[in-house]
């Protein structure tokens, strides 16, 4: 019974001992698998030139896992066998999309490399491993002023990243910013694509708020008027403009005073130096006096007296110029009277210097004759008279302006000024040209 005992207890000794072998053997194998020099090991089956049946065989695959350079890039395998040290078949690989299609391997991303020897057959998927291209880890370079400005327009750092050709590269930033304050630049991770992995993501940065000095605009003196009032202020501006800045504290009443630029109100952006607030004083309203009663009084007197003046002459010039179309109207028809009193004047003359002896010496004729006489005699002698008289009547001011007129005028007219006409240049004697009327209605009768 004992020695049954015991050998169980062998039989368990050294089926825990072969464990542990097997475990330490696993354990020698992955760490071979996976060298420090990125070398890699597979188990193949393989058949061929040189193959010699029952040893093992494994492909020893060389940088599978490569970072992205801008080249093509392709790993490398070498054939081997576990019980023979001298054998050694290098492999020519093909790196392959996924879509099964050989590409030269540029660019950061997963590939598949099949290593292939010249006589040898591989079984389904023994020569296939995967192939990594990695992307190049780069730090940001970020383009910081040392001082940011208020200036109203959108400012801050700015980003790039050296390639491999070392080549620098601008980035797209986001978080700039326009007002005054802190804040944080940044760029995306894949800013730069998939071929390069960015660090250095972010950059804090300060925008200063802008200096604006202040100055004051003071009236000579204030006066108490029962409206707030006082001195204003004023800021230079970012572009050197000048802008005009809140300011409390005006008063109404007369005393002395202090108005105060309200802070609150200007711009957050703006930093203001200089007198932030002005003494001033608002004088009482002082009365007019006598001086100053009679000197309004005067003044309100002068400028109604102005107003007339100005009433009067738009009046008087309106009147003026009705009168004067009104006798000129009258003169051209005193001018055709006359004119047509001539011609008909002139006519008798002929009639008479031809006439002959009548035909018919009844008392009709005779007397008709004789009236005709009497009148034409009338008219030269009123006639000779108008044209002989040389009075002073005949230099008024109408000469100057009308002189065919004004000769035609005095014939019809006694050659006396009217006083009472604006223009000094008509008559008082308007019975003449009655007169004259009357002639000349004596002369048409005869004549028919």
């Amino acid at each position: 019974m004992s020695k049954i005992v015991r050998l169980i207890h062998s039989i368990i000794i050294i089926a825990l001992v072969g464990t542990v072998v097997v475990l330490l053997a696993s354990l020698n194998h992955i760490v071979y698998a996976e060298s420090q020099d990125n070398t890699v090991t597979s188990d193949v089956s393989v058949s061929g030139d040189g193959i010699t049946e029952g040893y093992t065989y494994y492909l020893e695959w060389n940088n599978l896992s490569v970072i992205y350079n801008g080249s093509g890039q392709t790993p490398s395998a070498v054939l081997k066998c576990y019980e023979d040290d001298s054998f050694a078949i290098e492999s020519t690989v093909t790196v392959k999309d996924n879509l099964g299609l050989a590409v030269n391997a540029v660019d950061a991303r997963k590939y598949v490399a099949v290593a292939e020897c010249e006589g040898i057959n591989f079984s389904v998927g023994d020569n296939e491993k995967e192939f990594t291209i990695s992307p190049l880890n780069i730090t940001v370079e970020w383009d910081k002023s040392s001082t940011y400005i208020y200036n109203g327009n959108e400012q801050g750092p700015k980003a790039s990243y050296k390639d491999v050709n070392n080549n620098t590269v601008p980035l797209i930033t986001s978080g700039l910013e326009t007002n005054a304050g802190t804040y944080t630049a940044s760029v995306s991770a894949n800013a730069a694509g998939a071929n390069y992995a960015l660090t250095n993501l972010t950059c804090d940065f300060l925008i200063e708020k802008f200096v604006a000095k202040t100055f004051w605009v003071v009236a000579d003196y204030y006066v108490e008027n029962g409206k707030a009032q006082g001195p204003r202020a004023f800021g230079v501006g970012v572009n050197g403009e000048i802008i005009e800045l809140p300011v409390s504290n005006l008063a109404k009443e007369a005393g002395d005073h202090i108005a105060k630029i309200d802070i609150a109100e200007v711009n957050v952006n703006f930093n203001l130096t200089g007198e932030l607030t002005f003494k001033y004083i608002i004088e009482k309203e002082k009365p007019l006096g006598v001086v100053g009663i009679v000197f309004v009084s005067l003044f309100g007197v002068i400028l109604c007296a102005l107003l007339g003046l100005i009433v009067y002459f738009i009046l008087f010039q309106k009147g003026v110029m009705k009168r004067i179309q009104k006798d000129d109207i009258e003169l051209e028809e005193a001018k055709a009277e006359l004119k047509s009193l001539n011609e008909e004047l002139e006519s008798a003359n002929r009639q008479l210097a031809e006439k002959t002896k009548p035909q018919k010496s009844d008392a009709a004729s005779k007397k008709k004759i004789k009236t005709l006489e009497n009148s034409i005699k009338i008219l030269s002698e009123e006639n000779e008279r108008l044209k002989a008289d040389k009075s002073e009547c005949y230099k008024h001011p109408i000469e100057e302006y009308f002189p065919e007129i004004d000769k035609a005028f005095k014939r019809a007219y006694n050659c006396e000024y009217d006083s009472d006409d604006p223009k000094g240049s008509y008559y008082s004697q308007r019975q003449e040209l009655e007169t004259i009327n009357k002639l000349i209605s004596i002369y048409r009768s005869q004549r028919r």
